[in-house]
């Protein structure tokens, strides 16, 4: 039986409320080498993407959404996601 590949998704996080620069590990499935994270409309830095651990770009305080996007076009959104403090 062939499953397929696992659909992008998040099913955890490290942390929800968060400070900017701090790092977060996201626990999910389907993410590709390359993988890009949006925190609201700021591009976060990947640093591991095989466990999807990120650190919180400098944004707006307050609640952000979370985007994924893998190099396929494939993409994600957990909408109020974060709290950014």
């Amino acid at each position: 039986m062939d499953l397929g590949e696992a659909p992008l998704s998040v099913g955890h996080l490290s942390q929800t409320t968060v400070a900017v620069g701090s790092q977060v590990l996201l626990r999910g499935s389907g993410f590709e080498n390359g993988v890009s994270v949006l925190v609201g409309t700021q591009a976060a830095n990947v640093t591991d993407a095989n466990t999807l651990t990120f650190s919180v770009p400098p944004t707006d305080a307050g609640v952000q959404d979370l985007s994924l996007k893998n190099p396929d076009g494939t993409s994600y959104k957990l909408e109020n996601a974060l709290t950014v403090q």
